[in-house]
């Protein structure tokens, strides 16, 4: 990662800004927690601001989605900007993950996606985008900054029938406090 203290990068590591928050999102895609009839439990995250929330489930889901084949996951920021800067984060670490360890790409017609030769994807979305969830049968998705987002009821609505009856589906939402008055802090909370 880029180590904003010094020149240059350094390795990765989720306690140096965060005690258990970047931790405990790692932990959770790596080994999500199961119900009692064995589908895996959702993470909600209310966390503070600058926690490396968003970057750490973007990168987290990266390497899920590359090395498991089939894989589809989505990341969802609240904002076109938001979710453009989530992928310039997530195509940093592409860009410096070892050559040895990558998992072919083949070509993707999509904007902000990766698409490995395994079948496998990962796709960053706007929560602006009308339905991020239809047509797709994503094996995970983590939403970003959700009450800021301008309708996640209805978002949710789209989402949830492709998401249901998926018992290892992996879901990740996370936010700042925010005041009721934003559009989905009611939903979130």
């Amino acid at each position: 990662v880029i180590d904003q203290s010094r020149d240059g990068k350094v390795p990765y590591s989720p306690t140096k800004i965060t005690d258990k928050l970047q931790s405990t999102i790692l932990g959770y895609v790596a080994d999500p927690p199961r119900d009692s009839m064995g589908h895996t439990r959702f993470l909600a995250c209310l966390k503070y601001r600058q926690g490396g929330a968003s970057t750490t489930g973007a990168l987290a889901f990266y390497a899920k989605a590359q090395y498991n084949p089939g894989w589809e996951h989505i990341t969802a920021a609240d904002t076109k900007d938001r979710a453009d800067y989530l992928f310039e984060r997530v195509m940093v670490n592409h860009n410096e993950w070892p050559e040895q360890l990558k998992v072919p790409l083949r070509n993707a017609n999509q904007q902000r996606m990766l698409a490995w030769q395994n079948d496998s994807k990962m796709l960053v979305v706007s929560g602006r985008t009308r339905g991020a969830g239809i047509g797709k049968s994503p094996s995970s998705f983590s939403a970003s900054e959700v009450p800021l987002w301008d309708d996640m009821a209805g978002q949710w609505n789209y989402l949830w029938p492709a998401i249901a009856n998926r018992e290892n589906h992996i879901h990740l939402q996370e936010s700042t406090p925010f005041p009721m008055h934003e559009p989905s802090a009611e939903w979130f909370k």
